[in-house]
């Protein structure tokens, strides 16, 4: 089957979920086409590796004067799909002067989309989010004749649901896909019940090479010799919390509980936030402690994560983070908030420790408990959060889910 795949920006190193089920559909022997409606960061590219994927991918530059020609004799053409194209991309209208324009921004990129489909023999495309790669992927669906599906993953999703016009798109799609139940119920709150039954659940999967070997046979986290090493990975940004992180392991040293030559907390990632959190660093006093990485490529992630005694990803907001399923997947417990999709995964006290969002002292408890944790209990976890990782989130069982829904949107199995 030859697949479209649309997202906002790809390859990027933080949405390795997205270039993970990529490869897993191509394994199962599919043609998978990548579309971007942006070009990444050069930078990324380079730390994640990801320069074939790139090479493969085709951008969608709109050029809004000269789409509008093109347009026009595709109206030639095909006047009823260009028509329908037209009122859809009206409905896609949200508040202020921005959200007028945007729609016909999108329909500019959608023409793109269909024709680079007509050019390849592709019918069906599937978009990761429900911002703007599902309004292109449902307008180039509307000129090429052919379908789309959407991932929906959260949180920025159910910020701006009012004008996301998730109503519209799942009707307009023939399928989908929540990545935790968690998204499905929010997307539920959103969308009329008669569209409920396209909604799927099909969970975001791990790297086969994280799944590797038997979780009952995993090297415990390291307990011996100083420093002892926390690992942080996501982008830098405010709805991540990195900050709280730094401010409690200021904290703990502060109260003497651990001294700073016994701790080293690594920041895998970059982002808007990055500026602030090298001066609150500075002001700290913490350079000797905390360490700020920048991207990292898959193999240095899990040599720092199998060297690391836990995983902390303190968000206030989150979908369902893979970081976290790739600390299970190693053995490595993780000090995470309960937010979204994680309580699905994470069990407090059984495969990690879950913390409310936004809490300090909190955050502090559960660092202090990582800390203290002996290394029986440190494996006992570990091996626990393995199996649950395998379980739930091998993508190769998450790529054969998705076939038989997009095998079902085609109407055969090969377009």
């Amino acid at each position: 089957m030859r697949i479209g795949y649309l997202a906002n920006i790809y390859p990027r190193a933080s949405d390795t979920y997205v270039r993970e089920e990529v490869a897993a559909l191509r394994r199962r022997g599919h043609d998978v086409r990548p579309f971007s409606m942006r070009s990444p960061d050069p930078a990324e590219v380079e730390a994640s590796g990801t320069a074939d994927e790139q090479r493969a991918t085709g951008y969608l530059v709109p050029g809004l004067p000269s789409a509008a020609p093109d347009l026009a004799r595709w109206a030639l053409r095909r006047p009823g799909r260009v028509a329908r194209a037209l009122a859809l991309a009206a409905r896609l209208r949200a508040p202020g002067a921005k959200g007028a324009v945007w729609p016909f921004v999108y329909l500019a990129e959608a023409l793109r989309l269909a024709e680079a489909c007509e050019r390849a023999g592709v019918r069906h495309v599937h978009a990761h989010t429900s911002e703007g790669p599902a309004a292109v992927a449902m307008l180039g669906a509307a000129l090429s004749g052919g379908t789309w599906s959407m991932t929906v993953h959260g949180p920025y999703e159910w910020d701006r649901a009012p004008s996301l016009h998730l109503d519209l798109k799942t009707a307009s799609a023939s399928h989908v896909v929540a990545i935790s139940e968690y998204t499905r119920g929010q997307l539920y709150r959103w969308v009329p019940p008669e569209t409920w039954a396209k909604v799927h659940v099909v969970r975001c999967g791990v790297a086969p090479a994280f799944l590797a070997g038997d979780p009952e046979a995993l090297a415990a986290p390291p307990t011996a010799g100083a420093p002892v090493e926390l690992l942080c990975v996501g982008r830098l940004a405010p709805e991540k919390g990195q900050r709280l992180l730094v401010e409690g392991v200021h904290a703990l040293l502060a109260s003497g509980e651990v001294r700073a030559g016994d701790l080293r907390l690594r920041l895998v990632g970059d982002g808007p936030d990055r500026a602030d959190l090298e001066g609150l660093v500075r002001r700290l006093g913490l350079e000797d402690v905390v360490v700020l990485e920048g991207w990292r490529g898959a193999d240095d992630v899990a040599r720092m994560l199998r060297a690391a005694r836990a995983l902390v990803l303190p968000s206030l907001a989150e979908g369902l983070p893979i970081a976290l399923m790739e600390s299970l997947a190693v053995g490595r417990p993780a000090v995470v908030s309960a937010v979204a999709g994680v309580p699905e995964l994470v069990r407090d006290g059984e495969n990690g420790w879950l913390v409310p969002p936004g809490d300090p002292v909190a955050l502090a408890g559960a660092l202090r408990r990582a800390l203290a944790a002996s290394p029986e209990e440190l494996a006992r976890m570990g091996a626990q959060g393995a199996r649950d990782v395998r379980r739930l989130h091998d993508v190769d069982r998450s790529a054969e889910r998705l076939e038989q829904l997009l095998t079902a949107a085609s109407g055969s199995p090969s377009n």
